[in-house]
């Protein structure tokens, strides 16, 4: 490692604890090159090094020029999302893998649900559903409200690290299924288990709404297994993650 570059390192940690301590709260601007040379006495070389670490981590964005400078950015799930993609798909880890680790982070977030009993939380899922009652006759449509209605769940459950790991885990699950819709065929079936995807979401409102933690929460996780059931009959169950390919189609199976 060159001397130059150590000093970045040293310098752009810096600002990376600062900025996660909310010293540098998002919307809010760095100092200049030239302030931050002299605060570390480090060259203006290794300065603009230390900034370009950070924006290639998405923390801010350096606009160049006289006006310029270092503007801090809103935490942003989807680059981290797809560095996890990416590394899980290097990792050759099966999609079977990913969806377990859903099924073990989604009934937490409707147990949390039905513990609380939000009306607004349960008022969201509830014109989810009704969207998606709508969208049968449109797959994509119908997939994606089945997306939101999962996101969700994460979003109301209260508990910010399963919302973000729910997030991760759906965004990789999401644009791995978009890779892999070409091989995913209409069947004779595809009417009733829509129709059956409809029906167990309801009840699993009703039953957040009673307050039925346990019975909420073992609805969703059988609900999630024949989900994986319908999915793994189309893609197979030794799939792999794979959110960078060669070209296979798009969209998400139900």
């Amino acid at each position: 490692m060159s001397a130059k570059s150590s000093k970045a390192d040293e310098v752009a940690d810096i600002l990376r604890r600062e900025i996660a301590l909310g010293i540098y709260p998002a919307g809010s601007d760095l100092p200049s090159e030239a302030r931050l040379s002299a605060r570390f006495g480090v060259s203006r070389p290794s300065s603009r090094e230390a900034l370009r670490v950070l924006e290639s981590e998405g923390l801010i964005r350096v606009a160049r020029g006289a006006r310029g400078g270092a503007k801090i950015l809103p935490p942003s799930l989807g680059a981290i999302s797809r560095y996890l993609g990416v590394y899980l798909q290097m990792r050759g880890v099966r999609l079977a893998e990913l969806y377990a680790a859903l099924q073990a982070f989604e009934p937490l977030a409707v147990r949390a649900v039905a513990t609380h009993k939000d009306p607004a939380a349960l008022s969201d899922l509830a014109q989810c559903v009704a969207r998606q009652e709508f969208s049968t006759h449109d797959r994509a449509a119908f997939n994606a409200h089945e997306a939101e209605f999962r996101r969700l769940l994460m979003a109301h459950c209260g508990n910010e690290v399963i919302h973000l790991m729910g997030e991760l885990l759906a965004d990789v699950y999401g644009l791995t299924m978009s890779f892999v819709s070409a091989e995913i065929h209409a069947t004779d079936t595809d009417i009733a288990d829509l129709t059956s995807s409809i029906t167990a979401k309801r009840r699993l409102i009703k039953l957040m709404a009673e307050g039925e933690t346990e019975k909420a929460e073992q609805s969703w996780r059988n609900y999630l297994a024949v989900y994986w059931k319908r999915v793994s009959r189309h893609v197979g169950a030794d799939k792999k993650i794979n959110v960078y390919t060669g070209g296979d189609g798009g969209g998400e199976a139900g």
